[in-house]
This record gives C-alpha cells, sequence and structure tokens, in this order.
C-alpha cells in the first residue's frame, strides 16, 4: 500500500475540499477530455465562438437544458395550481434568486385526466398551455393543476445529475467532432452508468404519470 495515502499526504485526497458539486469549468474539462482535447483554466465568456472550448461549452449547455427538460425528482414541483400567467413568470429568471427557467409542465391533481403540454405563441413567444383533449389553448388567468419542470442552475443540481449532463455533452461533442465508434460505444456506457444513478420521479406515490418516471 502507498505509505503517502496512508499517511494522508496523497496529493489527490490531501487537497481536498468539502465542494461535492462539479463546477462549470471541471464539467467543461470533462467534456473537452472526449475529444482528447487539454484542459482550460478558464470557462470562455460565451459559447458562441469557434473555439474548441467554446463548442465545448455550447454541447454542455444544450445538455444541460435536453436533461433537465426530462423532469426529475429535483427540478419537478409537484401538483401547482397556478394561473397560465403565473407559469409564464417562471420565465423571469432575473427576478428569481434560483435562476429558474420554465421547461415544461404534466398534468397532475384534479387535471390529471387531462393531456395538458407548454406551448408558446408563434408571435409572441408568450407561455401558453395546450389541451389537447379539447383542442384548445388555454392563457392568462386559466388555473390548471400541473407537475412544473424547471431548468435550475447547474450548480444547483445534485452531483448525480450533473453526472448525467457532463455525459450527455461528452457523447454528443465526440459524435460530431471524431465520430469514432469505439469511443461512441465507451462513452454511451458512462452515459448509461450516469444515468442509472439519478433518482427518478415515482408515479406510484403520485397517482398520475409524472415525466421520466421510469415506469
Amino acid at each position: 500500500e502507498c505509505d503517502a495515502y496512508n499517511d494522508g499526504n496523497y496529493a489527490g485526497l490531501s487537497t481536498e475540499s468539502s465542494q461535492v458539486h462539479t463546477t462549470i469549468l471541471e464539467a467543461l474539462n470533462e467534456v473537452l477530455e472526449s475529444v482528447t482535447e487539454f484542459p482550460v483554466d478558464a470557462v470562455p465568456d460565451d459559447s458562441t465562438g469557434q473555439t474548441i472550448q467554446a463548442r465545448a461549452l455550447r454541447f454542455l449547455e444544450r445538455a444541460n437544458t435536453r436533461v433537465q427538460s426530462l423532469g426529475w425528482p429535483e427540478n419537478t414541483y409537484y401538483s401547482q395550481d397556478k394561473t397560465v400567467t403565473q407559469l409564464a413568470a417562471y420565465d423571469m429568471s432575473s427576478t428569481d434568486p434560483n435562476n429558474t427557467f420554465l421547461l415544461g409542465i404534466s398534468s397532475a391533481g384534479k387535471d390529471s385526466h387531462r393531456q395538458l403540454s407548454l406551448v408558446r405563441n408563434s408571435s409572441t413567444g408568450a407561455v401558453e398551455v395546450y389541451d389537447s383533449d379539447t383542442n384548445t389553448t388555454l392563457t392568462g388567468s386559466s388555473s390548471v393543476t400541473v407537475n412544473v419542470i424547471l431548468k435550475r442552475r447547474f450548480s444547483m443540481l445534485s452531483p448525480a445529475l450533473q453526472a448525467l449532463v457532463i455525459r450527455t455533452a461528452a457523447q454528443e461533442m465526440q459524435r460530431r467532432i471524431k465520430g469514432s465508434m469505439q469511443a461512441e460505444q465507451a462513452l454511451g456506457q458512462e452515459r448509461g452508468l450516469a444515468e442509472t444513478g439519478v433518482a427518478k420521479n415515482n408515479s406510484a406515490k403520485k397517482n398520475a404519470i409524472l415525466p421520466n418516471s421510469g415506469q
């Protein structure tokens, strides 16, 4: 056995902090690893550039939104009685200390028999709720009971969900940039293992169909 490890002098542990969540920089460097790029010391100012770092950040941002939109216990608020106007207010992230964005809804409670979904007005971009059973669009003061899926800050996600976002971004970047079938297999396996570690919604406990219930 390594004496340095037993003495607590092993660098990987002696510098260990109480921070268990992955930073955006750490996540970015993991994504860059998927295409055999060296790590960077800073996150790009934005993801619009053409550098490999900016491209990696774009993959990470896309994966973050798409994975969260599936709905998980940590970003799903159950059986919320909301008007359409209140749902639209979730998009006002600048006034929300949690920096949340509305990603989707599903029917719940007294409205669980309805097929409700989140849509946006094609002209104004305003949030609306579509009832496919009656082919009607609900707006303004119309009230519904729904499960609300919100986009949380990456830093607020659990380590397990962060890992799934990173693995998803890494697999997609490698697929687009390198296209190695061998790496695709390995990254796909890593992503699958990451997904098994994330808690999923329990539809039996809620007595309703929930997003990403795994059932």
